[in-house]
């Protein structure tokens, strides 16, 4: 097999490795049988002089050990290393010549007891915090990299650094998600997270813990059921609409639904969709598109307090009032009523609320207000 078509498989098996991260070992055994080496190692190196290991093939634990507790300080080739663009390999012999290699005590009490004669290597990948470095090394006896192997890593080099760099990418964005829903399961309302077919994604603690109690609801394979069906397919409706709205495939989404209470406590359930662009919250970088939020609680249950609305958007204190009573699933009028305010005067600061919040619908503004309980997992006085 000629070096290109042994790259073509290696590059192929970096970006498996990717998205698969039991697979870069498999890369770096092919990668020695390539090369015709003894081992080789993926190894992080941290600004502050820290090491982490990616992955060794060839190492025993003991040099390892050694390497990150004493001999990173003493590595001549760290620092010559730490220059090279990113993707480009580099024969050690280049990098520091025989005759002074020879002289140092990296070489004669680190690689000559490993029986390291020859080695190569490349950055992968470098953020001003770490340098993650490949490299491979070659026994005592052996010839010193050729030509060939080196156009073999320079071909392959490239797409193990895009192959990291992805690594990271889908290692952060599951670090995001896992904040995000924990921060989820803190809140004292409930909160079920649904994709564009209703199918739960997410059922937060509080939401558990109310249905368990019998509250009027429950969760199943095809999604929330209410006590009655007449209930069920008004909430279903609500879900639908939001989840178009999200989409940007419908122009209303989203609203409350209230349920007489059957002997329990009377519920209630605000629907939201989740559309890019409402806020910058990890959580929306960690979902599907269509995503529909079901805030649960019982009527009266707890929310952000209006003095929390006001210090949040930089409401006065009659747009707060409104803005906690929208969130509560009020209507226009019925906030008008509660208010002892005309239509008109609601009308007038929901637009005023609207400017300020940067909404510009009362669904959007739902969804800022309930999501800000993330930011106040106590939920606010009730």
């Amino acid at each position: 097999m000629g070096v290109e078509e042994t790259a073509l498989e290696l590059i192929a098996l970096a970006y498996d490795a990717a998205l698969a991260p039991e697979k870069w070992r498999v890369l770096m055994e092919r990668l020695i049988e390539a090369a015709g080496t003894r081992s080789a190692i993926l190894r992080e190196n941290s600004a502050d002089g820290k090491v982490g290991l990616f992955e060794a093939i060839g190492y025993d634990p003991a040099s390892v050990a050694a390497y990150r507790e004493h001999f990173v300080h003493l590595d001549h080739f760290a620092p010559i290393l730490r220059n090279l663009p990113v993707g480009s390999p580099l024969r050690g012999s280049e990098a520091v010549p025989w005759e002074r290699q020879r002289k140092t005590e990296f070489y004669n009490d680190y690689m000559l007891p490993k029986r390291d004669g020859h080695v190569m290597g490349s950055i992968l990948a470098r953020d001003g915090r770490y340098d993650l470095l490949f490299a491979m090394q070659r026994e005592v006896g052996q010839p010193d990299f050729s030509d060939e192997d080196m156009r073999l890593i320079h071909l392959v080099a490239p797409h193990m650094a895009r192959a990291v760099n992805i690594h990271r990418q889908m290692t952060e964005v599951t670090a995001q998600k896992q904040w995000a829903l924990a921060a989820l399961d803190r809140l004292r309302v409930g909160v079920i997270l649904l994709d564009a077919r209703g199918q739960p994604l997410f059922v937060n603690r509080e939401a558990e813990r109310l249905a368990a109690a019998r509250n009027g609801f429950a969760l199943g394979r095809n999604g929330l059921m209410l006590a009655s069906s007449a209930d069920t397919a008004r909430l279903r409706r609500l879900i639908l609409d939001a989840a178009a709205l999200a989409t940007g495939h419908g122009a209303i989404g989203g609203g409350c639904l209230r349920t007489a209470g059957n002997g329990g406590a009377a519920m209630q359930f605000q629907v939201i969709p989740l559309p890019r662009g409402i806020s910058e919250q990890p959580l929306e970088q960690s979902l599907p598109g269509g995503c529909v939020a079901v805030f649960v609680s019982s009527c009266g249950g707890p929310r952000l307090s209006p003095e929390r609305i006001a210090a949040l958007h930089g409401l006065t204190r009659a747009e707060a009032r409104l803005a906690a009573l929208l969130a509560k699933g009020s209507s226009l009028e019925e906030a008008a009523a509660t208010l002892s305010v005309s239509i008109g005067t609601v009308r007038s600061h929901l637009k005023a609320i609207f400017a300020k919040t940067g909404t510009s619908r009362q669904a959007e503004l739902v969804a800022l207000l309930l999501a800000d309980m993330l930011a106040d997992p106590a939920g606010g006085p009730p």
